[in-house]
């Protein structure tokens, strides 16, 4: 989208305002400025090009209007940077929000995979527990066996 506009181009300038969605900006600005018999000689935009009040009154309206449209120029172009330094940062930020949306869903994954995991780490502790409980009624009925055996040998 990077485009220059040209001061003295009248074209331009009306390409210009259609960019804006301003059409009839356009078409007002171009009926004005064909009416008027622009003069399309390129401005410097030099501060020695500016009027001091002293000589103000000696330029032509030729050369105020070739001025003016010069001065349009250069806020078109800096609405141009302006509009694409916008696009570029609202390309990053859709990166970003991308970016965030796939992290959200990867903490989402990990939220899951933590719940499974303490879901098995109890069932593990609650099986522990019943296995500890039989090691316990085991011994105790080995400790009985083993106190028989000894009460039958003597």
């Amino acid at each position: 989208m990077s485009q220059t506009l040209q001061s003295g181009s009248l074209s331009t300038v009306v390409k210009f305002f259609v960019k804006l969605g301003t059409p009839s900006a356009a078409l007002t600005t171009k009926i004005k400025l064909k009416n008027l018999s622009v003069n399309k000689q390129p401005q410097t935009g030099n501060a020695q090009s500016r009027p001091t009040p002293a000589n103000r009154g000696s330029l032509t309206i030729e050369d105020r209007i070739s001025r003016l449209e010069s001065i349009v120029g250069q806020i078109g172009e800096a609405v141009l940077i302006t509009t694409e330094t916008i696009e570029r940062l609202a390309e990053r930020v859709d990166a970003l929000a991308v970016q965030v949306q796939h992290q959200g869903h990867q903490v989402q994954q990990q939220d899951y995979q933590i719940f499974a995991l303490s879901d098995a780490v109890q069932t593990l502790a609650e099986a522990q527990n019943g296995s500890i409980e039989e090691l316990g009624e085991l011994t105790k009925t080995l400790q009985r066996l083993a106190t028989a055996i000894e009460a039958v040998d003597h």
